[in-house]
């Protein structure tokens, strides 16, 4: 299981380069997943590292090595801070209500067992 999803977030990232660095790291903010992963993969392909695939933004090819890693690290730092936003406003407005609501249901808990928690 745990090589299906390298192997997948690897072919998401190799295909679309900086821009599912940007989506997975958003994703990664709201939805803890595997950011770990997509930011070793990044590096290692602003290395150089596979033969093939470039670092490519806005249809141009980054050839050097340096500017290559400043932009997956922008691309990664700036699609984490648009995520955590994302979920600042989904906690802002939605909130306790919310989580009760849906959260805590999906989760299999109860409004009880989370007053429970708190205190």
């Amino acid at each position: 299981m745990v090589a299906s999803l390298t192997s997948s977030v690897t072919t998401f990232i190799g295909d679309h380069r900086l821009y599912a660095v940007f989506v997975l790291m958003a994703i990664d903010a709201v939805f803890p997943a595997a950011s770990e992963l997509v930011m070793l993969y990044a590096g290692a392909l602003a290395a150089g590292a596979f033969s093939g695939q470039h670092v490519v933004l806005f249809g141009n090819r980054i050839d050097s090595h340096l500017w290559a890693y400043v932009a997956m690290s922008l691309a990664g730092t700036i699609g984490y801070t648009v995520g955590a936003l994302v979920g600042w406003g989904i906690g802002a407005y939605g909130g306790r209500p919310l989580l009760e609501e849906r959260g805590l249901k999906s989760a299999g808990g109860s409004a009880e067992a989370a007053s429970a928690a708190r205190r």
